[in-house]
Order: C-alpha cells, then structure tokens, then sequence
C-alpha cells in the first residue's frame, strides 16, 4: 500500500510518515504539484532492494567474465591512467 503526501505540507508530516513507513512497511509517496518526487521506505526495505540490486551487478558481472568480455583490475588502472595528464 502507499499514500501520497505533499511536500506543502512541510516538515510537520515527516516524523509522522517516517514512522509510519519504518513501523508498517509501507511506502510513502512524497508529491510536488501532484508529481511523486520522491519515496519514504523503512531500512528494512531498501536493505532488502539493495540486496536484490547487488546480485544482479553480479550475476552481470559473472556472465561477463564467463564470455571472456573482462579485463584485470590491473588492466583497467592502466586505460583509465591512458588519458591522464602528467601532475609535474
């Protein structure tokens, strides 16, 4: 479930909503103009989204290097320093 909130409504809502999403779980839409801006999650949630985020940064990563497509942290130092002007 998610409600919406204006950001009108100014910083006497937030403490409000912030326990709100942390107690309940649920998301907290935050609107301007009728437009989501932004979104108040408990950290349980976001922990548990990042979490998901990550493997797939992984299981990507893992695909990568099982098609050969990678290249040694070494390696990448190396290109990236390619472009840098000498500091001296």
């Amino acid at each position: 479930m998610s409600d919406s909130y204006s950001l009108a409504d100014g910083p006497a809502e937030l403490g409000a909503l912030v326990a709100r999403a942390a107690g309940a779980h649920e998301r907290v839409d935050l609107t301007d103009e009728d437009t989501t801006v932004a979104v108040i999650i408990s950290l349980a949630d976001y922990q548990e989204m990042q979490a998901v985020v990550d493997q797939a940064d992984i299981a990507e990563a893992e695909a990568i290097k099982a098609r050969g497509e990678w290249i040694s942290h070494e390696d990448a130092v190396r290109l990236l320093e390619i472009g840098e002007p000498d500091p001296s």
